[in-house]
């Protein structure tokens, strides 16, 4: 992976530490060969509970549907090498 010195592209504000990558995307939903990794990004949160999608989520909202990057809070832990993979790819993928 090459590192980027600029981005073009809507920044998301997903404030919030700590966020994992069953959050990012439920392992039980990418048992799939061919996962839709834009469906499946923070699919837990972009739903209310009668399957409606939650007005008040960031990538819910007209400006953010279409995100070059999440800008996120801290986490306390290093990411494994798989999550920093996925964590570093475009979530229009």
């Amino acid at each position: 992976m090459q590192p980027f010195k600029s981005h073009t592209g809507i920044a998301v504000p997903l404030i919030g530490d700590d966020i994992n990558t069953d959050q990012i995307a439920p392992v039980q939903a990418m048992r799939n060969l061919k996962p839709d990794y834009k469906q499946l990004l923070f699919m837990r949160a972009r739903k209310r509970d009668d399957g409606g999608e939650n007005p008040d989520f960031v990538l819910n909202k007209p400006q953010f549907r279409h995100p070059g990057i999440l800008v996120t809070g801290r986490t306390s832990a290093p990411a494994p090498r798989a999550s920093r993979r996925c964590g570093a790819c475009s979530p229009t993928t």
